[in-house]
């Protein structure tokens, strides 16, 4: 369980890092933005260049993170517990109980 925890929390953060990035990265050079004498809203094409590479790449970096999460989160809430027989058998293969202890125990669990 704190696998689950610790997977969902880290793509949790690096969404959060790469929205709050973004606008660093972007530079300022948006369409809506007004750059020297350029009036924005795409006057004098002013978005057109690394901005726009770099916001691409941040989209689809972005749109993949979302999707990993929400696959996590999905798979965080339909992941079955493990049965008793489960665990005893786990406990058996890394050798921390005898077979007299695992078969004793199974017969117990019925």
């Amino acid at each position: 369980m704190r696998n689950k925890n610790q997977a969902l929390f880290t793509i949790l953060l690096l969404a959060l890092a790469a929205v709050v990035a973004m606008p660093f990265v972007m530079g300022g050079t948006g369409m809506m933005t007004s750059v020297g004498m350029y009036p924005g809203m795409m006057g004098g094409y002013v978005g057109v260049g690394w901005g726009m590479l770099v916001g691409g790449v941040m989209m689809v970096a972005l749109w993949a993170l979302a999707i990993a999460g929400a696959v996590l989160l999905v798979r965080w809430f339909t992941s079955p517990e493990p049965s008793a027989a489960d665990v005893l058998r786990q406990r058996y293969a890394a050798g921390d109980i005898t077979r007299e202890q695992y078969e004793q125990m199974l017969a117990v669990l019925g």
